[in-house]
């Protein structure tokens, strides 16, 4: 070419094969006579190999920052105090809706997509960044052009010479939309589960039974009030997290289970192993001879709910109901008569020793049997006569017998 034009040419050329410099900035220019006429060619070579390296460095650190942004959604832009000129990364562009077009009235265009409720706010903060130089990170919405909402997050800190004096801004902005989701549906879970929770501790507090839950580690996550009540010498150790061995140990330990009283680990042991079946029903008594009926079922995450039932009173009516029958019984044993009870089918249920001694057989050898398995003389039929009349009228009736 320099034979060819009798002008100099330069280009950067690459020497793979030398042990050298691989890159070289080459300069060709023509030796003339004094007639003009080339007679030679001249030429210098500058070795470029370290600048070549560092560009291609550069490029690579550049396809990675790329990826990095485009796979993390973040972008930047970059703001020139002096020129008022702003450019942005290519994934800068894709999440604020910036193009090539827009150069000139970003601000226009990015005020626009703010999001209503949030730009008041948003266009507060900016305008002090940007007069003053002031760092700031914020969250704001913007709608995008086909009406979507998406949550961005922006950094911005101003850029400084080496007088320290503001000449810049430097922007960072991620999208943050699925991240923002996440929370919000994390929110409404949360606040749903706690109005589940909520209307389960007002059912559990409006039941006159008392109601604790475990949780599968065996610690108390709920109790109502009537459970309190139930068992005021460990009132003070019924709090959330406190586990059921430890409630139960300091519960025998300070006196409040009667039945544990000079066996304690022995009862304790009994205890845990049924609390841990969690399959059935079982009677415990209190201090102050009162009584609870005690169901335990397991929950479907590993917890244990335990359900007491105060049946002090249903315990005192069977013991009176014992001691009557008792008096009944004694009463009649002693009556100068016999006394029987039978089914409607005639068969003995009861016999007093009166009517044993008349039928001159034990009462084993009576209960479940007719007068007329044990009596052949006629008078049994006028007894079971008798009893027919019974049934049929529900009146007594009375007669001599032989």
């Amino acid at each position: 070419e320099v034979l060819a034009t009798g002008r100099p040419v330069s280009a950067e050329v690459q020497f793979p094969s030398l042990p050298g410099f691989q890159w070289a900035y080459e300069v060709k220019f023509p030796i003339t006579d004094a007639n003009g006429n080339v007679t030679a060619i001249g030429g210098f070579a500058v070795d470029i190999t370290e600048r070549k390296r560092a560009e291609a460095n550069l490029r690579a650190s550049e396809t990675r920052l790329l990826h990095a942004q485009e796979t993390a959604h973040v972008g930047h832009w970059e703001w020139d105090r002096t020129t008022d000129r702003i450019t942005w990364s290519e994934e800068a562009g894709r999440i604020l809706g910036w193009t090539e077009a827009d150069s000139g009235r970003i601000d226009e265009v990015w005020v626009a997509s703010i999001h209503p409720e949030d730009r008041d706010r948003v266009v507060a903060v900016a305008t002090e960044v940007w007069k003053n130089g002031i760092p700031n990170d914020i969250e704001y919405r913007i709608v995008d052009s086909r009406g979507a909402i998406r949550y961005l997050r922006e950094r911005v800190d101003p850029i400084r010479d080496q007088d320290g004096s503001y000449i810049g801004l430097l922007g960072t902005v991620q999208e943050i939309t699925e991240y923002k989701k996440a929370l919000i549906a994390l929110q409404e879970a949360r606040d749903e589960t706690g109005r589940h929770e909520r209307r389960l501790r007002d059912a559990i507090e409006s039941m006159k039974d008392a109601v604790s839950l475990y949780d599968a580690d065996d610690r108390l996550a709920l109790r109502n009030e009537p459970f309190e009540t139930l068992y005021p010498v460990i009132a003070d150790l019924l709090k959330p997290g406190a586990k059921f061995e430890d409630i139960l140990r300091q519960d025998v330990a300070r006196g409040g289970v009667p039945a544990a009283v000079g066996r304690e680990e022995e009862w304790i042991a009994e205890r845990l192993a049924r609390h841990r079946a969690a399959d059935a029903r079982f009677e415990l008594e209190l201090p102050g001879n009162r009584w609870v009926l005690v169901g335990e079922r397991r929950t479907s995450d590993g917890g244990i709910v335990v359900v007491q039932t105060d049946i002090t009173a249903l315990k005192v009516a069977e013991q009176a109901l014992r001691t009557s029958e008792t008096r009944l019984r004694t009463f009649l044993e002693n009556a100068p008569v016999g006394v029987s009870i039978k089914d409607r089918d005639g068969r003995f249920l009861m016999v007093n020793r009166m009517s044993q001694t008349g039928f001159g057989i034990s009462e084993d050898a009576i209960i479940g049997r007719r007068i007329g398995d044990l009596v052949p003389d006629d008078g049994a039929e006028v007894v079971v006569e008798m009893d027919r009349e019974v049934l049929a009228t529900g009146r007594p009736v009375s007669a001599e017998v032989q």
